[in-house]
């Protein structure tokens, strides 16, 4: 079963994305408060002249995790994404080839990109599939969360639902916008605070009152339900081009999965 470990934009979670063993001696690069060390040997992520704009920023973290520049590697991030990487902080170990990007969604408040990344140090190399959130800010795009695709075996299996998804538009007076309702139709009973509300396009939809409005919100905060069961629904303030997914994590926080997608009719 594939899952996928949910990596928000800490220094922790980029260092375990592709950190690898850590006597990679030979390729290694810290970063100190005094400044950051370059190794002699760089390789950077290729783009062509019709890449998307927005998967810039993707390109601009690799080569600069490669080139030892941690600097860099915060710049390629949204300033206000959950607890950002530090410089002083980060290891950066190898070099990272971004081989491939397809942009899943787009809209002006974010966009979705999915990447292929091989990593490379003395040990050998390692192929990552990688999901981008990614977020505007002052005319550029910057990443917002990262998400890694595993097909590692976990002891957390995730729970088998049916979830339907119902766009709504006379909710709202603003014909831009609406309340999706997330409704369990069968499967597994599900602990509510194991389940979030992400993706794009989730806002404060005008005259309305659904309980998410914030993307990442918490399924038991939004409801105050503690148990996730058939006919159990969520309210979501949506754009018509929205893309909103139900995301399980086991209690360890290790693993989790999309349970849901859906897509506005604008999307």
């Amino acid at each position: 079963m594939r899952r996928r470990k949910l990596l928000h934009a800490t220094a922790a979670a980029l260092t375990a994305a592709l950190a690898g063993c850590s006597d990679d001696s030979t390729t290694q690069s810290t970063a100190t408060a005094g400044g950051t060390e370059t190794p002699a040997r760089t390789e950077t992520p290729t783009q062509s002249s019709s890449t998307p704009a927005v998967v810039t920023p993707i390109a601009e973290l690799w080569t600069a995790y490669s080139n030892g520049n941690a600097d860099g590697v915060v710049a390629a991030f949204h300033p206000n994404a959950p607890n950002p990487p530090e410089a002083s902080t980060l290891t950066l170990q190898g070099t990272v080839t971004v081989d491939e990007t397809t942009v899943r969604s787009r809209s002006t408040e974010g966009a979705t990109v999915g990447a292929t990344l091989t990593r490379t140090t003395a040990s050998g190399a390692e192929t990552q599939d990688q999901t981008y959130e990614l977020r505007p800010y002052e005319g550029e795009w910057r990443i917002w969360a990262i998400e890694t695709e595993s097909t590692e075996s976990s002891g957390s299996d995730a729970p088998q639902v049916v979830f339907a998804s119902e766009y709504a538009t006379a909710a709202t007076s603003d014909p831009g916008t609406g309340v999706v309702t997330i409704t369990h139709e069968g499967g597994d009973s599900v602990d509510a605070e194991r389940l979030s509300v992400r993706g794009d396009g989730i806002v404060l939809a005008a005259d309305a009152e659904p309980a998410v409005t914030v993307s990442g919100t918490n399924w038991a905060n939004a409801t105050g339900e503690q148990t996730v069961a058939a006919g159990s629904d969520v309210t979501v303030g949506a754009s018509s081009d929205c893309e909103i997914r139900v995301v399980w994590e086991s209690a360890d926080g290790e693993t989790a999965a999309v349970l849901s997608q859906y897509s506005g009719p604008d999307a």
